[in-house]
């Protein structure tokens, strides 16, 4: 008996321009409202040696995922805006907590 080959993922090798659109317009979406998450006012990141809290430096890291991700599916992404606060005078952390990426 042979044994089974392990099969890994196929690369997305063409995505029509509506799929494209599409995806982008998916992980722009997802980029802003997790810049916008850490850009909001927190009496952590004030404090905070680096001056961005855990939380929001987690925001950040999936912000750079995003883009990777796209990079890497050959996705050109439109400029960002800086973003606006949402509640000026907010002084607690909104930021979600890290999601473990072991699986």
């Amino acid at each position: 008996m042979i044994p089974a080959q392990r099969r890994t993922a196929d690369p997305i090798t063409h995505l029509d321009d509506t799929d494209q659109d599409t995806l982008r317009q998916a992980i722009e979406d997802a980029i802003s409202l997790r810049a916008g998450i850490a850009a909001e006012p927190c009496p952590e990141c004030a404090t905070h040696p680096a001056l961005l809290c855990p939380a929001h430096a987690a925001e950040m890291d999936w912000v750079s995922l995003y883009r990777t991700l796209a990079r890497e599916l050959r996705i050109v992404l439109m400029p960002t805006r800086p973003a606006a606060h949402r509640s000026q005078g907010t002084t607690r952390c909104l930021a979600r907590p890290r999601l473990d990426q072991t699986g």
